[in-house]
């Protein structure tokens, strides 16, 4: 499961969702250019990826007094969207300033990303 913001995308990360996986699932032969290309993407968003509740019992514990209000407060989620997830899983990874917020639109992200967060 995902949410994808302004900010950033919002994601679970399951036990399937490896780099391997994900290159049999996109149907890329490993060990070609593309490979290494997609390899480095799935490397800076997802194995990159911040996970909340780890940031908030370091960093915001005092300062919020729930993990979901820290949510809603510090990222924008609406309640609908923080309902959505086993909250101790979420991972952030802010993908504004590049073209992986491009690439999950609608339209093509249910086949490649879906299956595996």
């Amino acid at each position: 499961m995902y949410v994808l913001t302004k900010k950033g995308i919002f994601f679970t990360r399951t036990s399937s969702f490896t780099k391997s996986n994900f290159l049999l699932l996109a149907n890329i032969k490993p060990n070609s250019w593309i490979a290494t290309v997609v390899e480095r993407q799935y490397e800076q968003y997802f194995e990159n990826a911040v996970l909340l509740s780890t940031e908030y019992k370091k960093f915001y514990l005092k300062e919020f007094n729930s993990f979901n209000i820290y949510l809603s407060q510090r990222y924008n989620l609406f309640s609908e969207e923080i309902s959505l997830f086993d909250t101790t899983k979420i991972y952030y990874r802010n993908v504004t300033s590049y073209i992986m917020g491009q690439l999950m639109t609608k339209d093509n992200d249910s086949n490649v990303f879906y299956p595996l967060i």
